[in-house]
């Protein structure tokens, strides 16, 4: 039928961890409140960005990976925006890609300029 049978480990933890988000997505929401100027900046890049596009996000945090890692993450979303075409998908693929190094996102960017949608502001590492 083309569903994964249920022995697996792999469907196991992957049933588990979708209860898991979904839960914790159901309680940020409501109890976690944006400030304003924060949630207008968010709603301004869904309105403008987001909602035209189908998007995939990718996060790239260099203190983990190498560059060499970054070719693996765009093979995998090439091959998400294949499997849409064949599924009729009508929306223009856009990456939401966020680094903490910024010189690897410029890269990214030069190298993907149709495709690459960011947000301005620094991400860094919190001990």
């Amino acid at each position: 039928s083309g569903k994964e049978p249920l022995e697996t480990n792999e469907y196991n933890l992957n049933t588990l961890y979708r209860v898991g988000f979904e839960f914790a997505h159901n309680i940020l929401k409501l109890f976690w409140r944006p400030k304003a100027n924060i949630l207008s900046q968010v709603n301004s890049l869904v309105e403008t960005q987001f909602s035209k596009y189908f998007v995939i996000g990718m996060q790239f945090r260099y203190h983990y990976l190498s560059w060499a890692d970054t070719e693996a993450f765009f093979a995998c979303a090439n091959r998400i925006e294949q499997e849409l075409a064949l599924a009729n998908n009508t929306k223009p693929v856009k990456w939401f890609i966020s680094s903490d190094n910024q010189g690897n996102l410029e890269k990214i960017k030069a190298a993907h300029p149709d495709k690459v949608i960011h947000a301005n502001g620094s991400i860094t590492h919190v001990n």
